[in-house]
């Protein structure tokens, strides 16, 4: 029986499979550009290297840094990759449209030079930016004192009405204010960051006002993502309202905040406030805080229609007088429609009278679900309402 591998033409069966064998190093060499777009691939020549995919900068300075992302943006955006160094700065690095800014991870620094203040990494108005692989040195305050407005411009990094932008696997540490930071941006994603030891907030969420090319008003930041990342150890007791390890605050609608661990900050977990709506909370760790582990703010306006789900909170505030989530009166109106389900509220630690609740409702709230919690330790209550709302909805005990 002839396999049917077999021709009666030896000539024939060598071309067809030198056919084949030329038809399939095409497609996995044309699959292997296809993947590696947007990839620099470093090719040395004296300073930077400049290739048909991005640049490569191999001097150590802030103004290198500037000069590549300029060159690429000027081609159409690409890669401009920072080897592992650090580079110190003497002012932003100011992004540009399509520019994925890529180092290696925690060996890539840059860092702000002390005598002078400035925002590390900044974009405003951009599309398509990509800042992943590197850490960010604030070297916290500058020389001499600051007045607070001051301290609070000189961020990590942020982004200002910027749209489909990310920031990956990357670190702000030692900045005067926050260190990674969104305004008014749409469909912005941190994913697997960390920011730690800051004066003011971990991350942030939030009204901005520059839109696409800084022509198009914007509000808060919409659909956007906070996802596996940690913020610990921020705050500055010379900053007001400092220390909130994730700060979601006015207008930030249709985002999610999962998978993340918030603790050791001087103040809240996480805190959102003013017309924050139609946000996912859910399966963070959040404790040892200084304060509530979640706080639904009083500020001057309320929030709506949030879902806090699967989070665990452990020890946050002071034992036996702060509670794990706080939803405080607005100044204005009343927060609505807050559900809070399947969290795992737990104080660890020793209470000898405790005058706190794991969930305390304020006077002006309404449309508020509290079910299926998990509660544990010495609360006074797990649920202390003052709500003067007529549609809450309570499953816990008194």
């Amino acid at each position: 029986m002839k396999s049917i591998f077999q021709f009666e033409n030896p000539a024939f069966t060598t071309l067809l499979f030198a056919t084949v064998f030329v038809c399939c190093w095409w497609a996995g060499n044309r699959v292997l550009v296809a993947e590696g777009e947007g990839v620099a691939l470093p090719r040395a020549e004296g300073g930077t290297t400049l290739n048909e995919m991005g640049k490569v900068v191999q001097e150590k300075t802030g103004e290198a840094i500037q000069k590549a992302i300029n060159e690429v943006a000027r081609k159409g955006g690409g890669v401009v990759f920072l080897p592992s160094g650090t580079y110190h700065l003497e002012s932003p690095v100011t992004l540009r449209d399509n520019i994925a800014l890529r180092g290696e991870g925690r060996a890539t620094v840059l860092k702000r030079v002390k005598s002078k203040a400035f925002t590390v990494i900044q974009g405003f108005g951009l599309e398509g930016v990509i800042i992943e692989n590197l850490a960010v040195d604030g070297n916290r305050f500058p020389e001499g004192e600051l007045e607070t407005s001051k301290r609070r411009s000189l961020y990590g990094i942020t982004l200002s009405g910027c749209d489909n932008c990310k920031v990956i696997n990357c670190a702000a540490y030692a900045c005067a204010a926050m260190g990674i930071s969104d305004s008014g941006g749409l469909n912005v994603q941190f994913i697997g960051c960390d920011s730690y030891n800051n004066g003011w907030h971990g991350y942030h969420l939030g009204q901005g006002t520059a839109g696409r090319k800084g022509s198009i008003p914007r509000s808060g930041s919409k659909h956007c993502t906070i996802k596996e990342c940690t913020a610990h150890h921020n705050g500055d007791e010379k900053m007001e309202v400092s220390g909130v390890g994730i700060y979601i605050c006015w207008h930030v609608t249709d985002s999610i905040i999962e998978g993340n661990h918030l603790y050791r900050n001087e103040q809240e977990g996480l805190l959102i406030g003013p017309f924050d709506n139609r946000n996912l909370i859910a399966n963070n760790v959040i404790s040892n805080n200084g304060r509530s582990g979640i706080i639904v703010c009083r500020r001057a306006h309320p929030c709506e229609s949030n879902l806090f789900v699967n989070n665990i909170l452990t020890d946050n505030g002071k034992p036996g007088e702060t509670p794990a989530i706080l939803i405080e009166s607005p100044q204005e109106g009343r927060h609505q429609h807050q559900f809070f389900a399947r969290n795992m509220i737990v104080e660890t630690r020793d209470v000898k009278t405790s005058n706190a609740s794991a969930i305390f409702i304020d006077e002006e709230t309404d449309y508020i679900t509290v079910s299926d919690n998990h509660i544990q330790g010495p609360w006074k209550s797990d649920c202390e309402s003052r709500s003067k709302g007529e549609h809450n909805r309570l499953d816990c005990e008194d």
